[in-house]
């Protein structure tokens, strides 16, 4: 053994790579290719962001490597030793068939298809050839048995590496599989065919595809029925972790899928942040889920069987899955093991990128990028529960190389399972990329489905379910595709799993995806409600949202255009206001109103001071500045001491500018708007969407909210005898029920003859909210 010493540098900026390498004494000749790449990486581009290298770098690489050598393979010569079924020899429709390739072969990273690239070759019952990319497996399972996504489970390694090919047939009949293999040579080999039979299943789900008669919705591809995802993110498991039932219990997905069985349809599940797929072993933890990392274009085969298991349950509980592949922390400049300092594509452990920006331009990131897509779609493709891919979350606004790498992704995708499947690829990126991606963000936009993957909630867990429900009925009724909540922790919690169930029973009737849509104007809907002696305030909410940190972040935003109706997270909003002596971090904070009526209010709720006296200069339009003092920091404001009441003035486009004009620092909680109605109709939302020949239509009583309570002491009052009125599209009778959206209750049925096309209807009385339904029907029914 050698010592070898790689000194590096420009002007001062010196690197130094100290590792044993091994040295053959007889050739001098490196044997490892891993340190090879390390050092001549480093000698072709240069010490830039060498400094944020871990301080456990060279025991990272050593782990590395002691990883990959186990990896490598000398066979002489490419050979398909044997592929058999690992399935019965007949299987259902939409059902996994998996078959079981040995094969020797000359190679250094097996899961690499530019050094080993093995496919399936499947001839269909209709004589029509598909192929799809085949995996490579080493078997490991759980000590405990449970399924958990996250870093360091304890695991064990069960058997040898080998590939595997899965698949799920759509079409009843013969299957004949041959596995092709070509080696970096260039050289091909093919095995016997294997064949199967499938057996039709009326109880295939089918895929999820973009609706075809109307693509602002999904279906099913054996039904072609509305697929309207509705449910909470089950993005990990965490150890800290508490649970409504079995505390005992270690936190999994066995738990939390029986717990969503029935109720809901859809979630998220994260390969990414502490469950990455790919990654570098920045934690020593033996006999746990952090040996199975060894960098760049190799895959955990640990995490890999989580995810195997996280599949499997939910098939069995019927739950789709968005499968989300990388989280911002991952570009992130931190020394943090989940940011850019264990990115397996930063070049101190050999990958192609200097700088996180380099990702989404380099040539060479992309094309290991499209290796991870393969892998991921030849081991989980097959599964008629993987609904969607959805790449980079609580990412925003996309430069135009992010735009190229999405639609580069997205065609890759979309080509690999060709003749195959559907997939449906998306983005947490926003504004343009939604016009690149499969489906938007959260925005109704002609052509595409729009979903909110993590909607509005209240924290409080006495509003949480009530706040979630809001945010469904609202979404459904005015023309999203669908509406999941974060987190999944706070469902339970709040044994709040049923929330979902009444939206997602009422999509499955509804024909959205075979028929036009379009939202009904509230100024279309006639509102009638006896008077009452009462005044009413209506309250909005506006809350910080996403990654961006509670101090300084150069990602935040300082300006932010509000509809006052409509409360919404705020994107991208650093909450905390800094003092001048701060320079590079003071900023003033803007808020645009889009329109404000007479006696409107805008409320702000501070949570934190910094140490010393901050004084909060606020201005209102042209008013003059008012000013706040806090004093005795640092602390938490008491209840008494958090809100700031401001009146607005009446007119478009009011703005309020916020300054920490003395002090240190500042954090606000939240931001409100506060609207006073005198008038009892004005406290009944309608929102309605238009379908065919019918509709449905979500009533909401705005006086069940929690700050009117908080702020005003106003409590919730039963409006009685509604009349409700509003055009329908033809003189036929309407067949109208009514909803209870909390229990899903049907609370009336009959059948309506409207009067000049005006659909007239009584309310006996509103609580919290009603959703009315209608299909307009000719005598015989039809």
């Amino acid at each position: 053994m050698k010592r070898l010493n790689l000194k590096t540098g420009t002007g001062s900026d010196v690197m130094q790579i100290s590792s044993i390498l091994t040295v053959s004494e007889k050739n001098g000749s490196l044997m490892s290719p891993f340190w090879f790449t390390i050092i001549v990486g480093t000698l072709v581009l240069g010490i830039s962001g060498i400094e944020a290298a871990p301080d456990n770098l060279q025991a990272i690489l050593k782990r590395i490597d002691r990883h990959r050598k186990r990896l490598v393979s000398h066979a002489p010569q490419l050979n398909i030793e044997r592929f058999t079924s690992h399935s019965k020899q007949h299987v259902r429709c939409g059902e996994r068939w998996e078959g079981v390739a040995h094969i020797a072969a000359e190679y250094r990273n097996p899961y690499d298809p530019d050094e080993i690239d093995v496919s399936a070759r499947i001839v269909l019952p209709n004589g029509k050839a598909i192929t799809i990319p085949a995996f490579y497996l080493e078997p490991c399972e759980p000590l405990d048995g449970l399924t958990r996504m996250t870093a360091g489970v304890p695991y064990r390694r069960t058997g040898n590496g080998h590939w595997r090919v899965r698949f799920a047939p759509f079409l009843p009949g013969r299957h004949q599989v041959t596995l092709v293999a070509k080696d970096r040579h260039g050289k091909t080999v093919q095995s016997k065919p294997v064949t199967f039979m499938a057996e039709a299943n009326d109880d295939n789900p089918g895929y999820i595809r973009i609706a075809r008669a109307n693509p602002q919705y999904f279906e099913d591809t054996a039904q072609e029925k509305l697929f309207w995802p509705a449910g909470v993110n089950i993005a990990w498991t965490r150890r800290h972790e508490l649970r409504k039932h079995r505390p005992a219990q270690p936190p999994c997905y066995e738990y939390y899928f029986r717990r969503a069985s029935g109720q809901m349809n859809a979630t998220r599940v994260w390969l990414c942040h502490w469950a990455w797929l790919e990654w570098v072993p920045y934690q020593d933890a033996p006999q746990t889920s952090w040996t199975g990392y060894a960098g760049l274009g190799y895959y955990n085969p640990m995490i890999a069987d989580t995810l195997d298991r996280v599949f499997e349950l939910a098939e069995k509980h019927h739950i789709r899955i968005m499968l989300v592949t990388e989280d911002n922390n991952e570009l992130m400049k931190t020394d943090h093991p989940d940011s850019w300092a264990a990115h397996p594509y930063n070049r101190i452990y050999g990958g192609p990128c200097s700088e996180p920006k380099d990702y989404f331009s380099s040539a060479q990131a992309r094309r290991w990028y499209k290796k991870r897509l393969r892998y991921i779609i030849a081991r989980w493709g097959y599964s008629t529960s993987l609904w969607a891919i959805n790449s980079w979350n609580d990412m925003r606004t996309p430069n135009p190389a992010v735009l190229t790498w999405l639609r580069e992704m997205r065609s890759f995708c979309h080509r690999l399972v060709s003749g195959w499947r559907p997939i449906i690829y998306g983005s947490n990126y926003t504004l343009a990329a939604s016009t690149i991606t499969d489906y938007s963000q959260g925005r109704v936009m002609a052509g595409k489905p729009a979903i909110i993957q993590e909607c509005q909630h209240a924290h409080d867990d006495h509003w949480f379910a009530g706040s979630v429900r809001r945010q469904l009925w609202r979404g459904l009724s005015s023309g999203l595709a669908g509406v999941m909540v974060w987190p999944h922790v706070q469902v339970d919690r709040c044994d709040a799993w049923s929330i979902f169930r009444p939206v997602v029973n009422l999509t499955a009737e509804l024909p959205l995806n075979r028929t036009p849509t379009r939202p009904i104007d509230r100024a279309q809907i006639r509102i009638d409600v006896p008077s009452t002696d009462r005044t009413f305030w209506s309250i909005s909410d506006f809350s910080p949202y996403g990654d961006v940190s509670f101090w300084h972040d150069t990602k935040a935003k300082n300006t932010f255009e509000i509809d006052p109706q409509q409360g919404s997270w705020l994107q991208q909003w650093c909450p905390t206001l800094f003092a001048p002596k701060r320079q590079s971090w003071h900023h003033p904070l803007t808020f645009r109103l889009s329109q404000t009526r007479k006696g409107d209010l805008f409320l702000l709720r501070i949570k934190e001071i910094g140490p010393g006296t901050q004084t909060l200069d606020v201005r209102v339009a042209d008013q003059p500045v008012r000013q706040f003092v806090f004093k005795k920091g640092r602390r938490y404001l008491d209840e008494s001491e958090q809100w700031i009441r401001l009146p607005l003035p009446t007119g478009r486009d009011v703005t309020i500018q916020i300054t920490l004009s003395h002090g240190d620092w500042l954090r606000l909680a939240s931001v409100h708007h506060a609207s006073h109605r005198s008038a009892a109709h004005d406290l009944v939302i309608p929102t309605g969407l238009r379908y065919g020949a019918g509709g449905i239509l979500y009533l909401e009583n705005a006086s069940y909210d929690r700050r009117t309570l908080e702020l005003f002491s106003e409590r919730p009052v039963t409006l009685a005898n509604l009349r409700l009125s509003f055009k329908v599209d033809t003189p036929r009778p309407c067949f109208v029920r009514q909803f209870d959206p909390i229990s899903g209750k049907v609370l009336s049925k009959q059948t309506i003859v409207p009067k000049q096309r005006m659909l007239y209807l009584t309310i006996p009385h509103l609580e919290q909210a009603l959703v009315i339904q209608w299909e307009q029907r000719d005598i015989t029914g039809r």
